[in-house]
């Protein structure tokens, strides 16, 4: 395929989405960029450059560049134009109360509603903090108590003790105003943070309209790593529910859509290869696009995804998570049955629906996004609660089988692989020869880089 930028269509588009902390612009999408090309990239005025960097006309910020990777003639990928949805200057700072405040309310969910990797963390804090009440029973009692203010004040005092208190809320500190504030942010509906979340989400709505009307991209990809994750699953419902019709001066014709047919006949069976869910995802896609619709996202690609936890982060409780989902405000992969209503007969189809203005198509129901949308979720699997990547997990027990779920791994050593570092080295070159599931290949043969 021709790369020059202004040719009809080229190439396809994918949007990275960065995840939490004090992100620069662009940083994330050149670091991706190269771990897909292989990171040790020849740079030099007499050679082919890697990939080409011009300025991103989609960006409003004036900081965002659009890198382009040329087509591959010999594999067949066509030239990739990639996109940094920036999104951190968006977000106010949090105040430490403000993080304890959403910390504590996640402690207090019942052990039951914890996902199964977050649970050993979950039976930590409670012996962390049974630990720090006998400690301070002990020293107290050593200090003598004979009132309960100056007996406090006398423990408080203890050298030893308020050094160590004051490590840990200088860490704790730190760490809620540069990391974990941007998710505490993001991830609780508070008034306090209605207006970051949508000022987010309609930058990311602005971007993947102008890429649908951008009638150079044949498809739109999109990955998400950390919390980036979460605001791609938004956008891409969000954009979904207007996005998902055919045009209104469709032909009045009796066409058939056997790929829809074969999907939603596919998608009930109990023990479906999730291989020929995805496969058949394509070909509705394909089959949509046929038709005219003009919804492009093809693949959604999720990277140590905070979805793995949705029932504790995204709902009050795990009966309300499902509920949400039976309520299609939460699309699940595949989507749940659009189930009879009332007044329609029994042959009535259980997927989808037809519009009164496009009687010749079925069109996806509003929860129906997965359908012609297909999810890949990588992670760092964890044990004990921290070895490993903790943010991330599996997406599918949460968000339906639809979804495959690649557990990875990579020869970076035990820090970068089996500590929380992991979560920042899923597209980091290993270093050759590559294991077996190795996060790198893994994402690089996903986007047809392999």
């Amino acid at each position: 395929m021709d790369d020059q930028p202004h040719t009809k269509p080229t190439s396809r588009a994918v949007v990275f989405i960065h995840g939490i902390g004090d992100q620069t612009p662009g940083s994330s999408v050149r670091s991706f960029v190269n771990g897909l090309l292989g990171g040790n990239l020849v740079w030099a005025a007499d050679k082919p450059a890697p990939y080409v960097s011009s300025q991103d006309q989609l960006d409003s910020t004036y900081e965002l560049r659009r890198l382009h990777v040329w087509s591959d003639k010999e594999t067949g990928r066509p030239g990739t134009d990639f996109f940094e949805l920036y999104w951190a200057d968006l977000m106010p700072p949090l105040t430490p109360s403000e993080g304890i405040n959403w910390l504590k309310g996640l402690g207090k969910r019942p052990y039951k509603d914890m996902p199964p990797q977050m649970r050993p963390v979950w039976l930590l804090t409670r012996v962390i903090g049974l630990l720090v009440v006998i400690a301070g029973l002990v020293l107290a009692a050593i200090f003598g108590v004979t009132q309960a203010r100056t007996g406090l004040s006398k423990v408080l005092a203890f050298g030893p003790l308020a050094f160590v208190i004051g490590v840990v809320r200088g860490g704790v500190n730190g760490f809620l105003r540069s990391s974990l504030g941007d998710a505490a942010r993001y991830l609780s509906p508070h008034p306090s943070n209605v207006a970051a979340r949508s000022k987010i989400r309609a930058r990311g709505l602005d971007l993947l309209d102008h890429l649908h009307t951008d009638e150079r991209y044949e498809r739109v990809i999109i990955v998400g790593h950390s919390l980036g994750s979460v605001i791609a699953y938004d956008i891409v419902n969000l954009y979904w529910s207007s996005h998902r019709f055919f045009p209104r001066d469709l032909p009045d014709s009796a066409d058939t859509q056997p790929a829809l047919a074969f999907y939603e006949a596919l998608s009930v069976v109990p023990q479906v290869d999730p291989a020929a869910l995805m496969a058949a995802q394509g070909e509705l896609w394909a089959e949509n696009v046929r038709f005219g619709s003009r919804w492009l996202v093809s693949d959604m690609i999720t990277l140590g995804s905070p979805l793995a936890h949705g029932p504790l982060l995204m709902a009050d409780s795990a009966v309300d998570f499902e509920r949400r989902q039976i309520q299609r405000e939460l699309p699940r992969c595949p989507p749940l049955p659009d189930i009879l209503r009332p007044g329609q007969s029994d042959e009535a189809r259980v997927q989808a629906f037809s519009p009164t203005f496009a009687p010749t198509r079925r069109v996806l129901h509003v929860g129906g996004v997965f359908a012609s949308t297909r999810w890949n979720n990588l992670y760092f699997p964890v044990t004990w609660g921290f070895l490993g990547d903790p943010v991330g997990g599996p997406v599918a027990p949460q968000f339906g089988r639809g979804v495959i779920d690649h557990p990875v791994t990579s020869n970076l050593g035990f820090v970068r692989t089996r500590t929380p570092r992991a979560h920042s080295n899923y597209w980091s070159p290993s270093t050759p020869p590559a294991p077996l599931r190795d996060a790198n290949e893994t994402l690089r043969a996903l986007l047809g880089f392999a």
